[in-house]
């Protein structure tokens, strides 16, 4: 697993975290976190087509800009939960190995 799938895996697992709030809420994050969202969300064309281009756009800019992002989750969380959790199956091959090591 290459360092920025790494990073990505990290910032996918405290999004996923952050979804247990009370909705809506508004998801704060920094440059790098966007950017990280903005790469699960760019190798997320496959899933919930609408949503996934709606958000890549938005991360676009502030990615383009340098910038961090205020997104609002609300009736959506499940939604994020699922492109952040397959991206996670996908690439966190050792985490699962390591887990499902935790059960046996």
């Amino acid at each position: 697993m290459t360092e920025i799938q790494q990073t990505n895996i990290a910032v996918a697992n405290f999004i996923i975290g952050e979804l247990h709030k009370d909705k809506p809420f508004n998801l704060v994050l920094d440059a790098g976190e966007t950017g990280a969202l903005y790469h699960i969300a760019s190798q997320s064309h496959h899933l919930h087509s609408n949503f996934v281009r709606k958000l890549e756009a938005t991360l676009r800019q502030r990615v383009n800009n340098g910038t961090g992002v205020i997104l609002d989750v609300g009736s959506d969380a499940d939604l994020y939960y699922h492109v952040l959790s397959s991206y996670i199956a996908k690439h966190d091959k050792f985490g699962v190995v390591e887990s499902l090591g935790e059960v046996s």
